[in-house]
């Protein structure tokens, strides 16, 4: 009797257990749904926050790309067109300077006289000299070549490039006298004295003397047969 009783007790204590099992897990359960819930309540804005980050970011990778796609396409362009213009420019210098090449050069009228053909060497010396160029027997071939039958040959009025330079020299420096001449003849004409001013009475006059006399026809004849 006490065995049954004892395990009769026993079987209630067991199940008993069994429910009260039964119950921590189901809590347990919960608790854990619950708490997963709970986090990706949480998480999920987090989560959709990163996806829209990201596709920003592989937006402006994108527009970066294409923007820089654009920046080497133009510079290519902008690069090739002025390899194009410089080449253009560079074909018309060298067709400027093909025509200029076949041009001929005007003809000098070098004169008749010898002083008329030392003037004309000397003008063309000095046009030399405004080009910015040396004169020397190369740049006389050149530039004028004619001036060469002066300066050498039968018809030389100079004796070599040396004295060409020292009779060029010496017609510049004339000339620089001679327009200093005439700048202080013509600064000294200048400061002369205006003779319509009042204040110039002019020499041999007097503002104290009186009226000069005024001699006749009559008076002056009869003056003359007086003598």
């Amino acid at each position: 009797m006490n065995l049954l009783q004892d395990r009769v007790t026993r079987e209630k204590a067991l199940q008993k257990l069994d429910e009260e099992h039964q119950r921590y897990r189901q809590v347990l359960e919960a608790t854990y749904a619950l708490s997963e819930e709970m986090m990706q309540a949480t998480l999920e804005p987090l989560h959709k926050e990163l996806i829209a980050i990201r596709e920003q970011i592989e937006s402006i990778k994108t527009t970066a790309l294409s923007q820089e796609k654009i920046e080497v396409t133009e510079r290519a362009l902008e690069n090739e067109k002025k390899e194009q213009e410089e080449k253009r420019s560079s074909a018309r210098v060298r067709g400027n300077r093909k025509k200029e090449e076949r041009s001929p050069k005007s003809r000098i009228r070098w004169g008749n006289t010898d002083e008329e053909i030392r003037k004309t060497v000397f003008e063309q010396l000095h046009s030399l000299e405004q080009k910015g160029k040396d004169i020397t027997i190369t740049t006389i071939k050149s530039e004028v070549p004619s001036m060469m039958r002066y300066v050498y040959g039968d018809k030389a009025l100079f004796k070599g490039i040396g004295d060409l330079m020292d009779e060029y020299k010496d017609a510049k420096n004339n000339e620089e006298k001679e327009v200093e001449k005439n700048s202080t003849f013509i600064s000294r004409v200048i400061e002369l004295p205006n003779i319509d001013n009042n204040d110039f009475d002019g020499p041999g006059t007097d503002p104290d003397a009186g009226a000069m006399p005024i001699v006749t026809v009559e008076q002056e004849a009869a003056f003359f047969r007086s003598e």
